[in-house]
């Protein structure tokens, strides 16, 4: 059994069901790794920004915080043989990595004479879009309630953030330094470039979709591996496992960090499968409609279709009526 770190971490700030906090239970009997990977986890989720003698009285209370969460699930379930066999396992071995823990200080994950500080940037549910300018000249938008988390060393050492949420990003070139962007199932690695990065811990469907450059994409948990070209995006069903490629207008995907609808040598057909895909309408034309031509651009999104259509009215010649979800589009 594999648990991704979005429930690990749900675990320990206390907030699981108590159907989750038996998988954990299971997860954790299974092997010393998994007990390991949690401890870690705890002490990574608590990290203070103190000074080195503090170190030891940090990792023994992330001990305790610990084995508290493992009790007051354990409290709730019957105490059979087998169950304190188990809880002893677990007990006993958090007591000696949090000893080895704290011998072991000076080269420890959490040594915070050496460890560069996070930066977490998070996008509130109603505050308007937030861009981010990174420190290497990279810009990011992070959509209402994303995060972002990068270290005060990017660009220097690494380009590496995660991501949990929805952000779109233009990537400053850097063959010298990839720009790695990860959640709690996608891993993204680019050089130069321009994507759309989709990826909730809670959703059934995370994706990237490339607007320029290129990207290659892979499964946190083996489910695959692709480099995109533009145009493409890709897809991981959270319920299959199955990782696939679809050939899509990517940039309105895009759409929601800047308001505009972008249109590149469009007939007014193209332009009315757009507005299909955004505003859930159909489009009838006459037969004897005549628009020649194509146009480019971008128009701002508006909250409804007869505000996008009256914008479009200043450049293309043309007249429509709605009838519930159909917009009929005739002759001028």
């Amino acid at each position: 059994m594999t648990l991704n770190e979005t429930l690990l971490l749900k675990y320990l700030q206390g907030e699981c069901n108590e159907t989750e906090n038996s998988l954990i239970s299971q997860w954790l009997d299974q092997s010393e790794e998994n007990r390991k990977l949690l401890f870690n986890l705890e002490l990574t989720l608590q990290r203070p920004q103190k000074k080195a003698f503090e170190k030891q009285e940090f990792i023994l209370g992330a001990q305790q915080r610990l084995l508290a969460r493992i009790d007051d699930h354990e409290n709730r379930l019957k105490r059979d043989t087998a169950a304190q066999r188990a809880r002893k396992r677990r007990i006993n071995w958090l007591y000696t990595a949090a000893a080895v823990a704290v011998i072991t200080a000076g080269i420890f994950l959490l040594d915070t004479m050496t460890e560069p500080s996070r930066i977490v940037v998070k996008a509130s549910d109603i505050d308007p879009i937030q861009e981010v300018i990174l420190p290497d000249g990279s810009k990011v938008w992070l959509n209402r309630g994303g995060t972002l988390t990068y270290s005060e060393n990017f660009g220097k050492s690494d380009r590496e953030l995660h991501l949990d949420g929805e952000a779109y990003f233009n990537v400053a070139h850097n063959e010298a330094l990839p720009f790695v962007v990860s959640s709690p199932v996608l891993h993204t690695t680019a050089l130069g470039t321009q994507f759309n990065m989709h990826s909730y811990g809670d959703k059934d469907l995370a994706h990237v979709s490339l607007i320029e450059g290129t990207v290659e994409v892979k499964g946190m948990n083996g489910e695959g591996q692709i480099v995109l070209s533009p145009s493409q995006r890709a897809e991981l069903d959270m319920s299959s496992r199955r990782m696939t490629v679809k050939t899509v207008n990517t940039k309105l995907d895009a759409v929601w960090h800047n308001n505009l609808i972008p249109f590149t040598d469009a007939s007014i057909y193209d332009i009315a499968k757009t507005l299909e895909q955004l505003y859930n309408v159909s489009f009838l034309f006459d037969d004897d409609l005549n628009i020649p031509g194509s146009y480019a651009g971008a128009i701002q999104q508006k909250d409804g279709i007869e505000d996008v259509l009256g914008s479009l009215m200043n450049s293309i010649p043309f007249a429509y009526s709605i009838n519930g979800n159909t917009v009929r589009i005739t002759n001028k």
